[in-house]
Order: C-alpha cells, then sequence, then structure tokens
C-alpha cells in the first residue's frame, strides 16, 4: 500500500474511506496525492472485475466529507497497475 503526500485535517478522512475500500477489497494498493489546498485524489489499484464498485463504496462518504469539512476527495479506481519497468 502506498500513501504519498497527505494533510493532517484531511488525513483521518483519507484513512477511513481507504478502510471502506479494503473492507470490501483487502487487496487494493492506494497512492494519495494533494492536488489542491483542500483537495485530494486517492487511487486505488486492484485486479477486481469491477472496479467502479469502489465508486458505490465511497460516493456517499465523501460527499458527506466534502459538505461537511470543505475537503474535496477524489477516488479514482484505475484497476491494474501498468509496470514501468
Amino acid at each position: 500500500m502506498v500513501t504519498q503526500r497527505k494533510s493532517g485535517r484531511a488525513a483521518p478522512y483519507i484513512d477511513e474511506l481507504k478502510s471502506l475500500v479494503l473492507a470490501r477489497y483487502p487487496d487494493a494498493e492506494f497512492e494519495v496525492e494533494q492536488i489542491g489546498p483542500t483537495e485530494y485524489d486517492i487511487c486505488v489499484y486492484g485486479d477486481q472485475d469491477d472496479m467502479f464498485d469502489i465508486l458505490e463504496v465511497t460516493s456517499e462518504r465523501a460527499t458527506d466529507i466534502l459538505v461537511d469539512h470543505d475537503i474535496f476527495i477524489h477516488v479514482l479506481p484505475l484497476g491494474h497497475r501498468i509496470s514501468t519497468s
């Protein structure tokens, strides 16, 4: 599991969304990147048949985090990692 650059204020919400994914997809891997002052991408990698099920698992909570805490977290199901070697 890879995690990059997360802000202290957003960290518990990022961890919460990752936990929701891991509860259903324990082999998922993540990369987290801050793309704005209160905006983050969580890239989710794995070999599940339907990676977009991850959006179903996380979208409601991500919306709550945006509305309640003004932190915009994109959860991006990307499937398999592409090897660069």
